[in-house]
């Protein structure tokens, strides 16, 4: 019995199949072939195609091309990403297996593969390496298909029903597919049994029959069987950036939307994701991480589309996202106007507030499937999730899938450590299968003997500098969490006396937004225990009337939204009128995309001529200009550390411009160098 650690064994067999490519002319050479066809198959599932190719290396014959072609093609079973397929038919499940002719035109690859199954069905004895369906005859059940792509010759096989007994092994006998169900037989029961009692008894890791109609492959003793269903990812992104962030995971007919954004520097239908590359596929549940605008932005526009869909999210980020999309309404409506887009707004109050009451709120570390009701933990064979507390605003949240026995994990946007007033994200920390992960800052590193503690002292000297100067300060924020974190920051200076009483503005939106922090200080968990903001802090509020009327009075701070300083938003406007005055000063606290107006400022010198608003004149800039690290997203090597913690076997890099991903991939491929590294093209659907 092949285990992974056999790695002496799996390179015999490879190269032994690499000499009959090389010598394939011999006809006693293709019977031998067809031999080791299952053990080929084997080492696949147990070494990746990645590593197969590497050893093979890549040979150069028609056979050999044409060889690796079918067998990673033709198994009914989960072999790299090359699944066969599973339907239902007349008299049972259907397996199909999709063949190329092989030598002579002959459809071997698949006749071997039947005939493995039921040489395994009908010789194998008890021990260790016994199988379900070992014991006894029995009943016909189900049907073996062998299709030849060309020939498109079907043979027809029965596989005779076998009872699988072992006093080791909890009896478990798989029904067909269809609905939820966890490992009971019957009719239109999916079939999964990954019960962890088994892990005692784990199956050989060739080819496996279970009774039921489906058949599954187990890499090794004590690992868990993979189901012949497919899992599909689909970035909805329109481009590798962090954008209108949106993706699609399926599996079995079964389908999920992970957030739903809207692209902060584009108008009009430009700024949805692109969910035209929905298809038809299934879409069962919508799930959102948290409330910033590139996650839930478009949300109503989905919900439109999917009305079918369940949409589930934390408390917290229902009551933070009603607002925003009211808010964002309001923005839409003046954009109409402002840059003639006849399209906005593209939902309504009317529609939001529908699409609100719709809305499931979850609480964190509880699983629910996919119709909204509470799950058992243990694995089973239907398709449910939990939310784990994100560290990265308050109701952001990471999403844990048990999706047929396969563990996948979302982070969202995550911050592991303790912000001002947000705690750090809890996490599982076992391992998956699959890590969907963020990669914010992977184009930059933190500077050498970085500390936040050190970093609050820099800002506070800086706030008294600027105040010395005669001049104000402005921090672009945004109105969800980097405005609460700030406020928090000043309260504590005050209370500390490291700065003196100044008034401290903040925006509407910002202020709505702190209000949800208020009602919520005592149910969540926070640095500052149970801090309410407004009578602690007692900001004032601007708008976009009165901030036309605000000065930029010396000794004042001024928390403005947004924090990109996107034209037209409150930071952009009040910016403007500091940028020529060496007294004033902008000090930026977080993330700012390269290409947005924030990106732009704080890469420019002194001097330099910026435009912060095409529709306004280039100004010089010479007012002061400091960065500081506060951002709510981790650090790179937060995140390279988090992926070695699970391990995955594939890992999808997303939410993270060009550089940004391009480093977490190497560093990640680098790290992990048996895992799969997956940066997913827009709109493109892949396997997992």
């Amino acid at each position: 019995m092949l285990r992974r650690s056999d790695q002496p064994a799996l390179h015999w067999i490879v190269m032994q199949i690499r000499q009959l490519l090389l010598h394939h002319r011999i006809a006693e050479d293709r019977l031998r072939m067809r031999a080791l066809l299952p053990d080929l198959m084997c080492a696949l599932t147990l070494m990746g195609e990645a590593k197969m190719g590497q050893l093979m290396e890549q040979p150069r014959t028609p056979f050999g091309f044409q060889l690796l072609h079918q067998t990673a093609r033709s198994v009914p079973l989960q072999i790299g990403q090359h699944p066969g397929k599973v339907r239902r038919g007349e008299d049972g499940m259907e397996v199909i297996i999709e063949n190329h002719p092989g030598v002579n035109g002959e459809s071997f690859v698949g006749a071997t593969i039947f005939q493995r199954l039921r040489e395994k069905i009908a010789a194998r004895g008890g021990g260790e390496d016994r199988q379900p369906g070992d014991d006894g005859a029995g009943d016909e059940v189900g049907t073996v298909r062998i299709e030849d792509e060309v020939a498109t010759a079907h043979a027809r096989r029965r596989v005779a029903k076998r009872s699988f007994e072992d006093k080791r092994v909890p009896k478990c006998s798989l029904g067909t597919r269809g609905t939820r169900g966890s490992c009971k037989s019957g009719p239109r029961r999916r079939a999964s049994c990954t019960d962890p009692a088994r892990a005692e008894a784990r199956f050989s890791s060739n080819f496996l029959s279970y009774p039921g109609h489906k058949f599954l492959v187990c890499s090794s003793v004590g690992e868990s069987p993979v189901s012949a269903s497919i899992l599909k990812f689909i970035n909805l992104t329109r481009r590798t950036e962090i954008g209108a962030n949106s993706y699609y995971l399926g599996s079995d007919g079964q389908g999920m939307v992970l957030d739903s954004g809207m692209h902060p520097k584009e108008i009009g239908e430009a700024a949805l994701p692109n969910l035209a590359a929905l298809g038809g596929r299934p879409v069962d549940a919508i799930l959102i991480s948290h409330a910033h605008l590139d996650h839930i932005g478009s949300l109503p526009v989905l919900m439109r589309q999917q009305a079918q869909a369940q949409v589930f999210m934390t408390a917290a980020t229902t009551q933070i996202g009603e607002a925003l999309l009211h808010n964002s309404i309001n923005v839409m409506t003046r954009q109409r106007e402002e840059v003639g887009a006849a399209i906005y707004p593209l939902y309504g109050h009317r529609e939001t507030d529908r699409a609100t009451g719709r809305w499931r709120a979850c609480p964190l570390r509880q699983p629910i499937n996919l119709a909204g009701e509470r799950s058992g933990a243990q694995p089973n064979d239907e398709i449910d999730f939990e939310f784990w507390d994100a560290g990265h605003v308050l109701g952001a949240a990471g999403i844990f899938f048990r999706i047929e026995g396969r563990k996948v994990f979302y982070t969202g946007d995550v911050n592991f450590d303790d912000q001002t007033l947000s705690r750090g994200a809890t996490f599982p920390e076992e391992p998956v299968d699959v890590l969907i992960i963020e990669t914010t800052h992977g184009a930059t590193a933190l500077p050498e003997g970085f500390t936040r503690a050190a970093e609050e002292e820099r800002f506070a000297e800086a706030l008294n500098e600027a105040f010395a100067r005669g001049g104000c300060v402005l921090v672009p924020v945004f109105a969800l969490g980097k405005t609460q974190e700030i406020l928090t920051l000043l309260y504590q200076f005050k209370r500390a006396q490291k700065i003196s009483d100044v008034p401290i503005y903040i925006g509407g939106l910002s202020a709505k937004m702190t209000e949800i922090y208020d009602r919520r200080a005592h149910d969540t968990a926070r640095v500052v225990p149970e801090l309410e903001l407004f009578p602690a802090v007692q900001p004032f509020v601007l708008n976009g009337r009165s901030i036309g009327e605000a000065p930029a009075r010396p000794g004042r701070v001024y928390a403005l939204s947004s924090g990109m300083m996107t034209p037209k938003t409150l930071s952009n406007i009040f910016a403007r009128r500091l940028l020529e005055n060496p007294e004033h000063s902008i000090f930026f606290v977080g993330y700012a995309d390269p290409v947005s107006p924030a990106g732009l400022l704080r890469a420019a010198q002194p001097n330099d001529l910026v435009s912060l608003d095409e529709d306004e004149p280039a100004q010089v800039l010479r007012c002061q200009v400091k960065q500081f690290q506060f951002s709510a997203h981790a650090p790179r090597q937060s995140l390279l550390d988090y992926i070695a913690k699970v391990s995955p076997r594939k890992v999808v890099l997303v939410h993270g411009d060009p550089p940004a991903v391009e480093w977490m991939r190497a560093a990640t491929a680098k790290l992990l160098p048996e895992s799969e590294v997956i940066v997913p093209s827009p709109g493109v659907e892949i396997e997992l």
